[in-house]
């Protein structure tokens, strides 16, 4: 029966880990005016050498801040160019114009790179099924072929950089969803460049955080990162006004707005995010994020308990950790409202300010008992 108790439990952790990713990749956008839910795409032609001229004078950004898939080999390379000089038709190319008007890629990064790396003599051609006269073959050795590649014309798609943040990013899911298949957070690693990214890689990998989350959220998929993310974006940000029920969104516009919220200098907040996690660890310890002693975190918890751990003196949690850890375990064992709050629905607006509510609430009366003392 112990068995069968602690197989359910594991299948109910996964249920409510795989709720998490569900809603995170569901966010609505129905907030949006219908003005702001268009879609600001330009399509073009352009030849390969075109692109090419573009990319040597730094107008064209391929490689990004993540890279999890393996760079292709020569031989998959080498195949690309043999369908370009066979006139066989690819797939389209996927550009986002950034504010200085640079494109980055967003889909065929693989492919650009097969063309540049070919111009550019760092490969010669091999295992080429059909057109085996031209293996081990440079760029440089070919005359009408190597004519052919540069004239070779490419579809491409430009997101405009006027287009709405939220729907902006909605397109990067969409287009990423099939090969590659990035997650939320990868997609922001590529699509914010201004040292926000550093800042969150710094942050978790800080002792306090990485004793309340190690082995329990993915560094390869970032997953530590936008846990980060989160907490920094609910300690800025009101969770009732602020969020709408997106979580994307949410967390975009953070890393959209990043230094207006946290100003050049985020010392200060290295510091408060370390003190948080050390005290959340102190009063509640190394299981803190995880429900019923069980191996997911439970990111709802973590967005609870973070926050309301940031907005109390440290000294005074500690002084009350055995009441804040009494309702900790009173909250997720038996408010069953709470524990709803925490385990279905867990990205809808009402849901978010409702855990907010009960938990603050609780944790507010704490606190002002001890002011009373």
């Amino acid at each position: 029966m112990a068995d069968i108790h602690n197989e359910n439990n594991d299948q109910m952790e996964l249920f409510e880990a795989e709720i998490l990713d569900v809603e995170e990749e569901g966010n609505k956008l129905d907030y949006l005016s219908e003005e702001e839910r268009h879609v600001n795409i330009e399509k073009a032609t352009y030849s390969v050498f075109e692109i090419y001229r573009r990319y040597k004078r730094g107008d064209i950004i391929v490689k990004p801040f993540y890279q999890r898939n393996p760079v292709w080999p020569n031989s998959k390379k080498s195949k690309l160019i043999e369908s370009v000089i066979r006139n066989i038709p690819i797939p389209s190319f996927y550009f986002a114009e950034l504010d200085d008007g640079k494109w980055e890629v967003v889909d065929g990064q693989q492919r650009l790179r097969a063309f540049f790396e070919f111009i550019s003599n760092e490969y010669r051609l091999s295992s080429l099924p059909v057109l085996t006269d031209l293996n081990r073959k440079y760029f440089k050795d070919l005359t009408s072929q190597g004519r052919k590649i540069e004239d070779y014309i490419l579809h491409i798609f430009i997101i405009k950089k006027n287009s709405h943040p939220d729907i902006r990013f909605d397109i990067f899911e969409r287009i990423n969803e099939g090969a590659t298949q990035l997650n939320a957070q990868e997609l922001r690693n590529s699509m914010y460049r201004n040292g926000q990214n550093e800042i969150l890689k710094k942050l978790s990998k800080k002792a306090s955080f990485i004793k309340l989350t190690k082995g329990k959220l993915s560094e390869k998929r970032l997953k530590n990162e936008e846990a980060v993310l989160r907490f920094l974006s609910f300690c800025v940000k009101d969770y009732d006004t602020d969020y709408n029920g997106n979580m994307n969104a949410f967390l975009n516009d953070t890393m959209e707005k990043f230094y207006e919220y946290f100003n050049q200098d985020t010392t200060i907040w290295e510091e408060h995010f370390n003190e948080t996690m050390e005290v959340i660890f102190q009063v509640l310890g190394p299981k803190a994020f995880i429900r019923n002693n069980g191996r997911v975190i439970n990111m709802s918890l973590f967005d609870v308990l973070t926050y309301s751990f940031s907005i109390y003196n440290p000294k005074v949690l500690l002084k009350n950790k055995d009441k804040i850890k009494a309702l900790y375990d009173d909250l997720t064992t038996n408010n069953d409202e709470f524990i709803k709050s925490i385990s279905t629905n867990t990205l809808a607006k009402r849901t978010v300010h409702c855990r907010f509510e009960i938990w603050l609430t609780k944790m507010e009366e704490i606190i002002e008992e001890e002011s009373h003392d």
